[in-house]
């Protein structure tokens, strides 16, 4: 459990405290995405393309969460998106590794409690 916390809040925070808000603070114009992609790079164009492929990344792993916590809830098999076919994988391999937790854990508690006869 606390790994999908920190997948859904520790990543976006560790992206704002190291990259800051990836989002521009007004739409750029024509001519500014023209000089960014032909004008000389000093490796700060790379280093803005890897922070929004982790953003991405966090986004599409996050909703394959958000898709398979309540179907596990509820005991019904998550609708599949076709997009993020590996993204709602990992997704709910994670929520059945949580879901075991709970389900494996009080009952291996309550049977070490037991005194042996």
């Amino acid at each position: 459990m606390v790994v999908i916390v920190a997948v859904l809040v520790g990543i976006p925070l560790a992206l704002i405290a190291v990259a800051g808000n990836p989002l521009p603070d007004s739409v750029p114009s024509w001519d500014d995405v023209t000089s960014a992609l032909t004008e000389p790079d000093d490796g700060s164009l790379f280093l803005q393309a890897l922070v929004w492929i982790a953003w991405l990344g966090w986004i599409s792993f996050a909703v394959g969460l958000v898709v398979e916590i309540p179907a596990a809830l509820s005991g019904r098999k998550a609708p599949r998106l076709p997009v993020l076919r590996f993204q709602q994988r990992a997704a709910a391999g994670l929520v059945a590794a949580v879901a075991a937790a709970f389900v494996v854990g009080p009952v291996g508690v309550a049977t070490a409690a037991e005194p042996v006869q």
